[in-house]
């Protein structure tokens, strides 16, 4: 992981205090989900080429990264 678990959800309670409203997309903290049965976000890198993707299943879990399913290659 990318980051702790600390620092995602200091994001993830920034992100819904609106503090990146105004960030450029590439730089932009987005959260994917957040319903009763998951809590997903996606956090770009400093140079907002990649991302890391989160989830867990609710507040009390720890996160965990999403597994990038990328093209097959032949």
């Amino acid at each position: 992981m990318k980051h702790s678990q600390e620092e995602i959800n200091k994001i993830w309670s920034d992100v819904k205090g609106g503090k990146y409203e105004n960030s450029s997309a590439w730089y932009q903290p987005i959260i994917c989900s957040d319903d009763d049965t998951e809590q997903c976000i996606s956090i770009p890198n400093i140079e907002g080429s990649a991302r890391e993707v989160y989830s867990r299943k609710n507040k009390d879990d720890k996160w965990g990264v999403v597994p990038y399913v990328g093209e097959e290659k032949l």
